[in-house]
């Protein structure tokens, strides 16, 4: 019984860790913002149209400004 839930656990785990990187791989550019992405708090590139974007995770971030 008990291997039985370390097998199923250990089937879930990389499901539950894609998931969380495509989670935090998208993210949306609202009208009437502009998001604004640092790596390493560096300016990277600025998106101004509206949408599902997509960045690097763990490196890269967003910040949100309205126009």
């Amino acid at each position: 019984m008990l291997t039985d839930i370390f097998q199923h656990a250990a089937t879930a785990i990389p499901f539950i860790a894609a998931a969380a990187a495509l989670y935090s791989t998208l993210y949306t550019v609202k009208q009437e913002h502009q998001g604004l992405v640092t790596r390493f708090g560096k300016h990277v590139r600025t998106n101004t149209e509206p949408g599902l974007k997509m960045k690097i995770p763990l490196i890269e971030s967003v910040n949100h400004i309205s126009m």
